[in-house]
């Protein structure tokens, strides 16, 4: 090197910048020749029998893909250094032995030895004329498409060689020793993050850095900062956690650390949506009502705020789902609008979480809004987010919408639950949609389904409920036949079945022949009776059925006020009326508007006039309507007929 520089100087004929130039390019071919040597020894150091034998513990635990060739190439490198360390000692002693070697030859023989110093080869360069070419094995190298493949190998290594965080010294030094050393309870904590900000002007691997000398000298205020920033661990820790693999505390934050230690954002969402698949609940265990705190939640989109965080779209993405695993609604739509303020669009992920808070919520509009999004960018709803959606129009009261979204799913080979099928069932069956029930369970056979006590019971609610008795009573003995016993549920439904049409002899006969197969009525079967002979206004029966009922020991459904109330206020049971009044008042919210219809109309019948007024006032309080005869018999105090 200094006769290089020496040979420099002397050379009037060698210009600067072609020596800078030449030593630019020596220290780069240098720097690539380190680097090739090194990944050379990476390839020996990942096939050794100890990291074999660790990824393949690390396989047996439930680690795949990308997580498990991160965890590889830190255990290869951590060998490699560590052999390299171990060489350096050896080179060492050897050198040393060299040393004492040769002194001990110096003092044996007495003779000094002179050492010459060699005078350097001047080397002369020519004169550079025109662009300069190299080549490094075979490859010119001085092609300015070199230099995209340089930075995409410069990325790719990012990766694989984590970013180191910045030496503390001076001022930030004094102000780091100070968050160290606060106690929880302080409220200057987040004054000294700022400055602590304002000094450092950190990265994202600054803040974990931060985060993991709390954990050694402060841990309680370590879990406060850290579930205050650090998105990415609560979601980590609740992930690993949730997955019930790990038998241990100890292994499960191992297994977590290593995995953070090479975060990159695609691999993680894929490992999080693969283990949300496959868990019941993400929550168990895991401390979140402290993470569930509003302030906590507002100072963690502070931090996204900040430059020095490098916020990009998955951690918004996560604060999303957190934000939608707890229904916090405004929450969700703030962060939205900021995420649109800075012109980030919501991705797959982000998309998938507000499709299944807004089905959850009832907001059917936002849900499809969020459903589209999905569409547009290309990509694939699964199974759980086509779920959520079917739901949500179940809940709505589109059963047909929900069944044409079931259809799509067929379509691209996504095979429907059966949980789906019943939800679809069960709504057509609630709104007396027979050709619906009928065209789903025709379709749950086709799906490999067979028919169950569920959906026969189904079935024979839809055409109860279309005043359908003899087709009801038709899928009822398919049902018997088909070898399923019916149960309390299923023969409530029957005889409501017949109860639309008054057929009270063949609801009698029917339970009669149950009886004698040994079936048991229960308080379903009992309370459609109870209504039937509310309404034939037969009081002792109906205490009658009603003493069977308590005798169960269970209490009658709440429904069955409403017929009592018609009953005893139809009856001039004033005192029975009233008392059975004051307990709809007390649960009105529950009351539908055909509730309220049956009860005014029962009171205005029984000349109950000031209570029929009042409960149409409650009635329109809660969002119901009155009809105009209804007013008009309140008004002049007629009596409506019931038939």
């Amino acid at each position: 090197m200094a006769s290089i520089r020496r040979v420099s100087s002397s050379s009037e004929g060698f210009s600067e910048d072609l020596w800078r130039t030449v030593w630019e390019v020596s220290n780069k071919v240098l720097e690539d020749m380190n680097k090739e040597r090194k990944k050379e020894k990476m390839k020996g150091f990942l096939q050794c029998a100890e990291v074999k034998e660790m990824c393949r513990f690390a396989g047996e635990v439930g680690i795949r893909g990308d997580l498990l060739r991160e965890l590889r190439f830190k255990w290869a490198r951590e060998k490699m250094e560590e052999h390299e360390f171990y060489e350096g000692l050896e080179r060492l002693r050897k050198e040393g032995q060299i040393e004492e070697t040769e002194n001990e030859g110096r003092e044996g023989e007495g003779e000094e030895i002179d050492v010459v110093e060699k005078k350097p080869k001047a080397v002369e360069l020519p004169k550079r004329r025109g662009k300069i070419k190299y080549r490094i094995y075979g490859l010119d190298l001085s092609d300015p498409k070199w230099e995209q493949v340089a930075d995409r190998i410069h990325e790719a290594g990012q990766v694989l060689w984590p970013q180191e965080p910045k030496p503390i010294t001076g001022k930030c030094k004094l102000v780091t020793e100070k968050i160290l050393l606060l106690k929880e309870e302080d409220d200057n904590l987040s004054t000294l993050l700022a400055e602590w900000v304002e000094l450092l002007q950190p990265s994202r691997v600054d803040w974990i850095n931060l985060l993991d000398m709390l954990k050694k000298q402060n841990p309680p205020l370590y879990f406060k900062v850290r579930r205050w920033f650090d998105i990415d661990y609560c979601i980590a820790f609740l992930v690993f956690n949730s997955t019930g693999i790990f038998k241990d505390e100890f292994s499960m934050i191992f297994v977590a650390s290593n995995f953070l230690l090479f975060y990159v954002p695609m691999p993680f969402i894929q490992l999080r949506n693969y283990l949300f698949e496959n868990t019941d609940d993400v929550r168990m265990a895991f401390p979140f009502s402290a993470f569930a705190n509003c302030r906590n939640f507002h100072v963690a989109e502070m931090v996204l705020a900040e430059d020095s965080f490098q916020t990009n779209i998955s951690d918004y993405s996560r604060l999303i789902d957190v934000h939608a695993k707890e229904n916090h609604f405004d929450d969700t739509e703030r962060i939205l609008k900021k995420m649109n303020e800075k012109g980030i669009l919501p991705d797959a992920s982000t998309a998938s979480a507000l499709v299944h808070m807004y089905s959850k919520g009832g907001n059917l509009e936002r849900a499809k809004e969020a459903f589209e999004v999905l569409s547009s960018q290309g990509f694939q709803p699964d199974i759980k987010v086509f779920t959520s959606m079917i739901m949500a129009y179940v809940n709505s009261g589109e059963p047909r919408m929900a069944e044409n979204l079931m259809s799509k799913m067929e379509a691209i080979d996504i095979k429907p639950t059966k949980e789906i099928y019943l939800a679809l069932l069960q709504s057509y069956s609630q709104r007396g949609d027979v050709s619906g029930a009928g065209r789903i369970s025709t379709r749950m056979q086709f799906a490999g389904f067979q028919q169950s006590l569920e959906t026969c019971t189904l079935l024979i609610e839809a055409h109860a409920r279309a005043g359908e008795p003899e087709q009801a009573r038709n899928n009822f003995d398919y049902m018997i036949k088909f070898g399923h016993k019916p149960d309390d549920r299923c023969t409530a439904s029957m005889i409501a079945a017949y109860e639309k049409k008054n057929l009270l002899d063949k609801a009698l006969n029917l339970l009669s022949e149950l009886e004698k197969d040994g079936f048991e009525p229960g308080v379903a079967t009992y309370s459609v009776f109870v209504d039937w002979l509310a309404k034939m206004q037969l009081v002792d029966e109906v205490e009658q059925l009603l003493n069977k009922i308590a005798l169960l020991g269970e209490a009658p459904p709440f429904r069955v006020q409403v017929s009592l109330c018609d009953m005893y206020a139809r009856a001039g049971m004033e005192k029975k009326a009233l008392q059975t009044l004051g307990v709809l008042e007390a649960r009105k919210d529950e009351l539908g508007p055909d509730d309220f219809d049956r009860i005014i109309k029962g009171l205005i019948g029984g000349g109950f006039q000031q209570d029929a007024q009042r409960m149409c006032g409650i009635m329109e309080a809660q969002g119901f309507t009155a009809s105009e005869e209804l007013k008009s018999a309140i008004r002049s105090g007629r009596f409506l007929s019931m038939r």
